[in-house]
């Protein structure tokens, strides 16, 4: 069976089609990749980011090449630039834990902060939840973010 990486390097370079993949799929760092100003986007004005929901989160897309954008201050593939603007607001609520100010889930019942076992996702109309199991007591803890004018 081909590993992931060996399978990456088999298929041409997103930056040189005249090249194979020398970096795994790793295009931010490929020697390869041309500056910023030089991608086909690069000198156009800046627009406005494309917020989406996926993978449990927001995530900006870029509206020139249709590309997740890695970045909100440019496009990492067009190099477009973007209008600088608060994202969209969530609201999180969190139940059977309290969340420190490193951002670290610790159990109300135990204390225990480092082992939870995530055991459910819950993507809601107008929210999204992560259920976790305390590695300590087995106590549910569940984050419930609140979506705000994205959807």
């Amino acid at each position: 069976m081909i590993s992931f990486d060996d399978f990456c390097r088999e298929q041409p370079c997103y930056w040189n089609e005249d090249q194979k993949c020398t970096g795994g799929s790793y295009c931010d760092s490929c020697e390869h990749q041309p500056a910023d100003d030089d991608k086909p986007n690069g000198k156009k004005d800046p627009v406005k980011i494309d917020w989406r929901k996926e993978y449990g989160m927001t995530v900006p897309y870029c509206p020139s090449c249709g590309e997740m954008a890695y970045g909100t201050e440019r496009c990492k593939f067009c190099g477009q630039k973007f209008i600088q603007e608060e994202g969209p607001k969530e609201k999180t609520e969190i139940f059977g834990a309290t969340e420190n100010e490193d951002g670290i889930l610790v159990c109300d019942k135990c204390g225990n902060y480092d082992s939870m076992q995530m055991i459910s996702h819950l993507d809601g109309q107008d929210f999204f939840d992560f259920t976790y199991r305390c590695g300590g007591c087995g106590n549910a803890i569940t984050v419930r973010t609140f979506r705000d004018g994205w959807i």
